[in-house]
């Protein structure tokens, strides 16, 4: 029998969730995703498409990608935990709390009136349009 240590000061791998679904887009490793909410059926439940704050349908997000994903294909998303790479708007500063942006795929840092769209915050200044941050489980 094995033994894992969970997160804490005795493993020095940071904890992450991650799960599978099936990319409804193609998405790109850090982009922002949010559950698919034209697909029919049993795919509504596990097909993602990219997160957009534009638009109600997938403002809210449930995940960042691991890797790319081709769309039609099956890939890896953090649901929760650290993420070393989330995709930024070149303007998010450690300690900010996450909203999705305009652009899809994107974050942005949260505005007065946006509180309920906080998917997670930044542990760092993002450098680029990349950044690590801490993921709050949603789904």
């Amino acid at each position: 029998m094995s033994v894992q240590i969970g997160p804490g000061p005795a493993n020095l791998v940071a904890h992450d969730d991650i799960k599978s679904f099936l990319a409804g887009e193609a998405i790109a490793a850090g982009q922002l995703v949010s559950l698919d909410g034209s697909a029919s059926g049993e795919a509504r439940g596990y097909t993602v498409v990219l997160a957009n704050s534009g638009a109600a349908a997938t403002t809210y997000v449930v995940g960042i990608a691991k890797a790319a994903i081709a769309s039609g294909s099956w890939g890896q998303v953090y649901v929760g935990g650290y993420v070393p790479v989330v995709k930024t708007d070149n303007g998010v500063a450690a300690g900010d709390f996450l909203v999705a942006h305009t652009v899809d795929g994107e974050c942005d840092t949260m505005a007065d009136g946006e509180e309920e769209q906080v998917f997670g915050m930044a542990l760092e200044t993002d450098t680029g349009d990349e950044a690590a941050c801490l993921l709050f489980r949603r789904i």
